[in-house]
């Protein structure tokens, strides 16, 4: 794992190491606390999701039968997205960040 410390507007980018392009940018927004915001940068293609959003994604689709392992099929993002499958969202009843 990778360590590192930003500051404020301060940002990380994950992607090509042949100068390329990056995949995702990610930029600390707002540090209040102990708690950070930060802002993620990626072509449509790419999704970002909060890890334990992508965790229960995973186990629904491992549920409906379909073992893709670490991969979540895009049907199964679309019906989140849509409401069709019904997960936790604690981020629905935090304030603030």
């Amino acid at each position: 794992m990778l360590v590192l410390s930003r500051k404020n507007q301060e940002a990380v980018v994950v992607g090509s190491a042949d100068g390329g392009e990056y995949l995702v940018r990610i930029t600390v927004i707002e540090i209040r606390g102990s708690r950070v915001k930060l802002g993620f940068e990626a072509a449509d293609e790419i999704r970002v999701h909060r890890f334990e959003l992508w965790e229960q994604m995973v186990q629904t689709e491992q549920s409906n039968g379909r073992d893709g392992g670490n991969a979540v099929s895009k049907e199964t993002i679309v019906r989140w997205e849509n409401g069709d499958i019904e997960m936790d969202r604690p981020w629905e009843s935090e304030s603030g960040l």
